[in-house]
């Protein structure tokens, strides 16, 4: 019988795979029978789980004590990978982009304070933010970013990312008051003003055995400046002279020439805000009630120009 070069190194190999898998078993029996304890000693190094994805954000009391907040959105805006559109204090429209949803994809992410959602996913695009107000910057503790696409928690609208805040459950006697005052001094095409707003907190905490009580009160007022300048594409008509006066020259977003010849006025904002949260404690279960009610107006003023 004739072997080939190439089929004779194949019996090789595979005799030699199988003698050694034999040689092995012998070994590994011989050594089952003649060891009768094994020992394993070392030192276990410390894991630690807050880093164990970098998808996750996790702000604590020490982290919000540094920041000023005038409203609950301005605790989030030095978060990496995130953004608030926030055009002045007092904003309704605070819509969120997070990584991997834009400011205008609201339905794509998710906001929580203590379970409950502030976000209405129907509503979408640049008025569809979460109701932010319903939740005081003072009364939040802790504060969870997840960055998406980790949607098989919070479900498919959440494949943008999620935000979790943690309230405050008071746990003795506590009153706190606050009051702020801000100015936007706001100078363009032709619109010159000083903007002035002011916002006004106080709060009562307490606990009563078992029985937790918190009650809040928010008052803001504020004007902002335009959002926006009402301008003409058509600078000149025929003979070249100009198809309007008094209007101030300028480009538009696509880099064209306008004249701009007013604004979109300013835009006056009150808010008041009321909040009873309750909570008790049933040994190794907690049950937590949140009541919030928003009394929102907002005015704009005459146009100038």
């Amino acid at each position: 019988m004739k072997f080939s070069k190439k089929y004779l190194n194949r019996l090789l190999v595979t005799a030699a795979v199988s003698m050694t898998s034999i040689s092995t078993g012998l070994v590994h029996a011989q050594s089952t029978s003649a060891a009768e304890e094994i020992t394993v000693w070392g030192q276990g190094r410390p894991v630690d789980e807050s880093h164990r994805s970098s998808s996750t954000v996790l702000m604590t009391k020490d982290d919000l004590v540094s920041i000023n907040p005038m409203t609950t959105e301005d605790l989030l805006k030095f978060e990496p990978s995130l953004i608030i559109r926030q055009r002045f204090i007092g904003d309704p429209n605070g819509t969120m982009g997070l990584r991997t949803a834009s400011m205008f994809q609201t339905a794509r992410t998710s906001v929580y304070a203590d379970g409950v959602p502030l976000h209405y996913f129907l509503q979408t695009s640049f008025n569809g933010s979460p109701r932010w107000a319903l939740v005081g910057a003072d009364e939040v503790g802790s504060i969870e970013v997840v960055y998406g696409p980790f949607s098989a928690e919070y479900g498919g609208n959440a494949m943008g990312g999620v935000v979790n805040f943690e309230t405050k459950i008071p746990t003795k006697r506590t009153f706190h008051l606050e009051g702020s005052m801000f100015q936007n001094d706001f100078d363009e095409v032709g619109f010159k003003d000083k903007l002035n707003g002011r916002r006004l907190f106080g709060s009562y905490g307490d606990k009563f055995g078992n029985l937790s009580l918190y009650t809040s009160w928010i008052h803001l007022e504020n004007d902002s400046h335009p959002m926006d300048f009402r301008f003409s594409n058509s600078t000149t008509a025929v003979g070249n002279e100009p198809l309007v006066t008094g209007g101030i020259a300028g480009k538009s977003s696509t880099d064209t020439d306008v004249i701009n010849y007013g604004d979109t006025g300013v835009q006056a904002v009150n808010t008041d805000q009321f909040k009873v949260k309750v909570g008790y404690d049933f040994g190794d279960w907690f049950t937590l009630l949140n009541v919030a009610y928003e009394d929102r107006v907002r005015d704009r003023d005459a146009t100038k120009g």
